[in-house]
């Protein structure tokens, strides 16, 4: 396991939020975390994940089983990704005005 998945799975249990911000396919955050890395545990919380990346929020890409789907499957109670394409700079300000 790299040391950025394993960063990932000791901070992600127990938070409320799960925010995400770089590179990433339907199935993937990359490079730190794939959908056949899961199930994770994220504790006895249900999160608001986020991920500002490209393509994360494609529920119907690739094989059909995406980071989004794979994150309810860990037990996340709201999902937010792209469908699409995104240029980081605006998607930055933006996510950092949402929150």
């Amino acid at each position: 396991m790299g040391s950025q998945l394993q960063a990932f799975k000791s901070l992600a249990p127990n938070q409320d939020v799960i925010y995400f911000m770089g590179h990433g396919e339907y199935d993937s955050w990359t490079p730190a975390l794939f959908t056949s890395d899961f199930k994770i545990s994220l504790g006895s919380t249900k999160p608001f994940v986020l991920a500002a990346a490209c393509h994360t929020g494609d529920y119907e890409g690739g094989d059909d089983t995406s980071i989004a789907e794979a994150f309810f499957d860990s037990g996340a109670s709201l999902y937010i990704g792209s469908t699409g394409g995104v240029v980081l700079r605006p998607e930055r300000t933006g996510v950092q005005e949402f929150l």
